[in-house]
């Protein structure tokens, strides 16, 4: 409590000093005034004032005017009330209005004021904390708003868009992700807002106790960090929402050595490939190009590699076993195919037809985010104009055949 400013307000210069020297010996600044007028102007020229103690009774301006004055000005200081024995019902008038304890001038008010002081000081600290928090979970509210409404936005975008034959999985799916974080969310804020109004509750009836308040404190700061997580978990599926839907592919159309720039694919990912004790290797001839995307074609490349380290060769398996990947690439007319091959654990049957599928991955949690495969594939329908299809037998490795326009038009 120390150097907190307190204001003393009564007449009698007696009491206004023994007051005084009583809060000064238990670290407080202390301020005073003879009447409630002096006490305004000494409020307004003290901004950081953390209490007001009053007498009732003064001239020009009496206790609990000052306290209304105070009150219709919104003045958040907290008051107390000196009275004498015979104005209890003042007294309790000024409660009513406004003052947030009273005390008698009596033998024991030495020892009263220190107790009163402390207390007052309590629930004004308590009160600002609440406040606090309140504010934070306003600034959450409307993080998570915003989200959702980026979300909306997002889904609305693709929902328009007629060039992802798989808009409405897409939909569905980030719908189905993002249901966990929000209600968390839902769920910690409404519990937050409960335990605010029972503390508030509390405070306002005189009936919390110091472990209340830190029980309070202790589970708001958990709900908050609760809160604070899962609308980052939401941001980031609202990230990839908005990867999906937007075009995967680079802008530059140009004619390209199919070869070399696979070469230069596995150049690229050799710190992953290193890592690991698999091979990639490379059937081509050396005179095939293409007069398309050379950066959709990188992506497709590179996300079916790291498709099969994930979950052809997963790390949980016995790392002795060296695995191949294969790419064999032929030109057959108008047409590049493609045969992108490894011999890992393969494909259970049931999973087979929901692999292009977004957001679905059997690696959650584990590295896989349910989009490397359905970004190729619209990488390779909608950009590059060509087809794909999945072969695979579990335990027997998977088969990935790719068909595109050497001539992209």
């Amino acid at each position: 409590m120390d150097n907190l400013k307190i204001l003393i307000v009564d007449d009698d210069l007696f009491t206004s000093e023994m007051l005084a020297e009583i809060l000064r010996d238990s670290g407080f600044d202390i301020i005073t005034a003879s009447n409630g007028l002096d006490a305004i102007e000494i409020h307004n020229q003290h901004p950081d004032l953390k209490l007001i103690v009053s007498d009732m009774n003064m001239p020009q301006m009496n206790g609990l005017q000052l306290i209304k004055n105070l009150r219709e000005a919104n003045s958040i200081a907290p008051i107390i009330i000196l009275t004498g024995n015979n104005e209890i019902n003042i007294a309790i008038e000024a409660i009513k209005s406004g003052a947030n304890d009273y005390l008698l001038k009596d033998e024991n008010i030495q020892d009263t004021i220190i107790m009163s002081v402390n207390k007052v000081l309590e629930k004004q600290e308590i009160k600002e904390q609440n406040e606090r928090l309140l504010k934070d979970l306003s600034i959450k509210n409307k993080e998570l708003e915003t989200t959702l409404d980026e979300l909306k936005t997002s889904q609305e975008r693709l929902v328009q868009s007629e060039k992802m034959a798989s808009l409405g999985l897409l939909v569905a799916g980030v719908a189905h992700e993002i249901n966990t974080p929000v209600g968390v969310c839902t769920t910690a804020i409404s519990h937050l807002h409960k335990m605010t109004k029972d503390i508030t509750s509390a405070l306002n009836d005189q009936k919390m106790k110091k472990s209340d308040l830190t029980q309070f404190l202790a589970d708001a700061n958990e709900y908050c960090d609760i809160i604070t997580k899962n609308l980052y978990r939401t941001s980031e599926l609202v990230k990839s929402f908005k990867m999906v839907s937007s075009d995967q592919a680079s802008s530059e159309k140009r004619i390209f050595n199919v070869k070399s720039y696979l070469d230069d694919i596995l150049l690229s990912l050799s710190p992953k490939l290193k890592a690991s004790p698999h091979t990639v290797e490379i059937t081509c001839g050396d005179d095939i190009e293409i007069d398309s995307y050379p950066g959709a074609f990188a992506q497709i490349i590179t996300n079916l590699i790291m498709n099969s380290l994930i979950h052809a060769y997963p790390k949980e398996e016995s790392q002795d076993k060296k695995g191949r990947m294969k790419i064999d690439v032929l030109s057959v007319g108008a047409d590049l195919l493609i045969n992108y091959s490894d011999d890992g654990s393969g494909i259970a049957e049931e999973n087979l037809k929901k692999i292009f599928d977004p957001f679905f991955t059997t690696k959650r949690g584990s590295g896989g985010t349910g989009l490397g495969l359905h970004v190729v594939y619209n990488i390779i329908s909608q950009t590059m104009k060509g087809h794909i299809a999945c072969e695979s037998v579990l335990g027997q490795g998977t088969v990935f055949k790719i068909s595109l326009p050497r001539d992209l038009k």
